[in-house]
């Protein structure tokens, strides 16, 4: 189980395709207009607003489906170079009679979820959820963010066993690893970190398993 490595969807998308600041037509962009007015004017909010929005665009203008552990990590490492403290989680997400393991971010016990609206399977889509509510009707989510009930998949179970250092060096990529998207992510925001900046911070980081 140690040795094994894990491929994330991104290995068929291009790098030229992964700009986060494009926006396709099939983007909600009430979606972003929403999770500003539910961030309200909150400093902390407000910047986790900036990132939902940046992440929510590299998913979508690159249609990097089931990406959930990825653009977690990347979420949770901007908003930690942004100041806004928050959870790395591993469990499993509930729509409807559907559930199946996950990542996300919560900030103040807030799940904050881009990757559930463009997953591998497109029937089990759901709005995108920022600080528990969801961006289409500004209304709590309907998604459950829970523990896991059964046994953890291969991906989520090396994940569960490993730290941040083990995923980025596990992260297959056709044209770049890891920071490629990172570093854009973390561009589009204003912040300036290298490959080894990131390494050293943030390596050790481990995924909270949710209770």
């Amino acid at each position: 189980m140690h040795a094994k490595q894990y491929t994330v969807v991104l290995d068929t998308v291009q790098l030229q395709d992964m700009e986060p600041i494009s926006e396709e037509e099939s983007m909600r962009t009430e979606w972003i207009t929403n999770a500003e007015r539910i961030a309200g004017h909150k400093r902390a909010a407000k910047n986790a607003h900036r990132v939902f929005a940046t992440v929510l665009k590299l998913l979508h203008g690159s249609d990097w489906r089931g990406a959930c552990h990825a653009s977690s990590v990347i979420t949770h490492i901007t908003l930690k170079e942004m100041g806004v403290e928050n959870t790395l989680v591993l469990g499993e997400a509930v729509l409807g009679p559907v559930h199946f393991d996950h990542s996300w971010v919560e900030v103040d016990g807030k799940p904050i979820d881009t990757a559930i609206s463009i997953p591998l399977d497109a029937r089990f889509t759901a709005n995108p959820v920022f600080l528990g509510m969801d961006t289409a009707t500004r209304l709590p989510t309907g998604a459950v963010y829970r523990a896991s009930t059964g046994e953890l998949d291969d991906d989520s179970m090396i994940i569960a066993e490993g730290d941040l250092g083990r995923y980025i060096d596990n992260f297959d990529l056709a044209d770049g690893n890891f920071f490629t998207p990172m570093l854009m992510v973390l561009k589009e925001v204003g912040i300036k970190r290298n490959e080894d900046q990131l390494r050293s911070a943030y390596s050790s980081t481990r995924w909270t398993i949710k209770t």
